[in-house]
């Protein structure tokens, strides 16, 4: 564990490869079953062009131009050396076995200086036949990370903001890419009004002995237009201040196991959107500082 209090994702791929390595995000033209081929209409805090759209509109070109373009931007703005294929927006396994497996052989294909491979998806798009599929890249030599979509361990939570999965879906996906040796990279919401900040953070202590490799915290933040604010503005309920959400992140990370790669610890409002609440999100620079100074004061504790 580094001197911040948990171990970055920098820090983990310079410890590993000894260069600076970076993600390239990309946008393989997938959607999301939840709001595609449901009732629900999609997570209630979907917005209409969807969680994903602003990655969406910044590589709105073939994959071959976004790594061109990304990965020029990342080798003169941050001296990157090598890079990880990073298929982001929506659900990235949604496809035969046969279609993904070219896709991401394509994608790898564009540069000898892509070492891995991280997917997005969702923890009931997860079917054993692609999971063979990304053993095969591991096997190649690739570094492969699948990053989940969990949000939250409590069945109410998940009914709340209409994810369309159950908890139960969630740790059987986890325990089967550990079963495969596949690094698991699992995303979670602060601030849900159904539950409290103890419960997340005990919510990230289950994830950590449940056998994760990295994690991704975000704070529920609101968005005009979606279900979600249209409940917000008929029945506000309270949201966490930046004091508390960086004092639960602190408490959070030091649940889990060393080698866990803290890979985010708030998230962005898109600069497209219109953001109800909390407004204090959209200063991510501040939310990071009280962040450390949260980690500085529990360590100073301990």
């Amino acid at each position: 564990m580094s001197a911040k209090g948990y171990l970055s994702l920098s820090e983990y791929y310079r410890q590993r490869y000894g260069k600076k390595v970076y993600k390239v995000p990309i946008d393989a033209g997938f959607s999301c079953p939840n709001r595609t081929s449901r009732q629900e209409g999609g997570c209630v805090y979907c917005s209409g062009s969807g969680a994903a759209a602003a990655i969406a509109a910044e590589n709105s070109h073939d994959i071959a131009t976004q790594v061109i373009r990304n990965i020029a931007y990342l080798k003169r703005r941050f001296k990157a050396e090598k890079f990880v294929a990073y298929f982001q927006a929506y659900t990235n396994t949604v496809g035969t076995p046969a279609q993904l497996s070219e896709l991401w052989q394509a994608t790898l294909d564009q540069s000898a200086d892509f070492i891995g491979l991280s997917v997005g998806t969702r923890p009931d798009c997860l079917p054993d036949e692609i999971l063979d599929v990304l053993c095969e890249f591991s096997r190649r030599g690739y570094e492969v990370w699948v990053e989940l979509g969990v949000q939250s361990l409590k069945d109410e939570s998940l009914q709340f903001i209409r994810r369309g999965h159950s908890v139960a879906t969630a740790l059987d996906s986890i325990a089967r890419l550990r079963h495969r040796s596949l690094n698991v990279c699992v995303h979670v919401i602060f601030g849900l009004p159904t539950e409290t900040l103890d419960e997340a953070v005990a919510h990230v202590q289950q994830l950590g002995e449940a056998g994760i490799d990295g994690i991704k915290i975000h704070m529920l933040h609101i968005l005009e237009g979606t279900d979600l604010a249209t409940l917000y503005h008929a029945n506000p309920f309270p949201m966490p201040t930046r004091q508390e959400y960086a004092a639960a992140v602190a408490s959070a990370i030091a649940t889990l196991p060393a080698h866990v790669v803290v890979q985010r610890l708030t998230g962005d409002a898109p600069a497209h959107e219109v953001l109800v609440a909390p407004l204090w999100i959209a200063d991510k620079m501040a939310t990071l500082r009280e962040i450390e100074l949260a980690i500085e004061r529990l360590y100073a504790v301990v």
